[in-house]
């Protein structure tokens, strides 16, 4: 049985580097794993094969192309498949240019041609609300996990996600994996984040540190894997790669989540806010603060 995976995040937290670092990761470990970009810039493209850059799926259908492996999917670190939905989505009509894109890889086969054990979709972004009502209309089971970095605007991002991913759809059959911390610089930002993972009953997975390797690794148009496979930062991946694995198994089973009310997001905000003025003040050690 194929497992579908959907990482989601507010635009610039990192959600489609954190997707194909774990797919790469997956891949490693032996699984036969399929990267599904559903970003309107495909910007994963090249950097999850080896330089090259595949058609997307809605430029073959904008351009009246056949559907076929060759012509859509790529290869990459560990025998990794992707392909991109493509830009066409973007803007007014982009939840029926997804539907189609569903329906014509549907009718194409490719699913069943490559045989994937655990497909991962990332929806980034600000079209990711729009792109995740199509997933889950056509897909019997997906896990969610959300991306966040340790800064207000993105964890309000993070309690609009869980309103959304919790809500009672009759189509929908989706599990809330848990949360995603990235770009964790110390220990305020993994706090920070499993705080507000508590306040909403959010699983608080593997926190992703910053590092000019994952930069560095994308400028090659390869996985940090294949740059610094020894690294630090190639572990958390790892782990946290792990993790989603058996998370995934063990998420119907865990209390669901519970978006904050407005009165609660404030009111959790500004506690923060006083313990930071402690600690900026001298009033608190570190330690205390968090």
């Amino acid at each position: 049985m194929i497992e579908h995976f959907a990482f989601c995040g507010k635009g610039g937290v990192g959600t489609s580097t954190v997707t194909a670092h774990v797919g790469a990761a997956l891949a490693e470990a032996g699984f036969r794993v399929l990267h599904v970009g559903c970003t309107p810039a495909g910007e994963n493209r090249g950097f999850l094969n080896n330089g090259r850059i595949p058609a997307t799926v809605c430029d073959r259908i904008r351009d009246g192309g056949e559907l076929t492996v060759e012509s859509v999917v790529g290869r990459g670190f560990g025998g990794l498949f992707s392909l991109e939905l493509g830009s066409p989505l973007v803007g007014a009509g982009s939840a029926e240019e997804l539907e189609r894109a569903f329906q014509e890889l549907e009718q194409a086969g490719l699913m069943a041609a490559l045989a994937p054990e655990l497909v991962l979709y990332d929806l980034s972004g600000e079209y990711g609300r729009t792109l995740l009502r199509s997933v889950r209309r056509h897909l019997p089971l997906v896990t969610a996990f959300v991306v966040t970095t340790a800064d207000f605007g993105a964890l309000v991002g993070v309690n609009n996600l869980v309103t959304l991913l919790t809500d009672t759809h009759p189509e929908a059959s989706l599990l809330l994996g848990g949360v995603i911390p990235n770009h964790v610089g110390n220990t305020f930002d993994e706090a920070f984040i499993r705080d507000f993972a508590r306040s909403t009953s959010l699983h608080p997975l593997t926190g992703i540190p910053t590092s000019l390797l994952v930069r560095q690794s994308e400028l090659y148009a390869k996985s940090i894997f294949e740059v610094a496979p020894h690294s630090t930062q190639s572990y958390f991946y790892r782990r946290l790669a792990n993790q989603i694995v058996d998370v995934a198994g063990e998420a119907s089973g865990r209390k669901s989540a519970v978006a904050l009310t407005t009165r609660e997001l404030r009111e959790w905000s500004k506690m923060w806010g006083e313990r930071l003025h402690a600690l900026e003040n001298g009033l608190v050690t570190d330690g205390a603060a968090i």
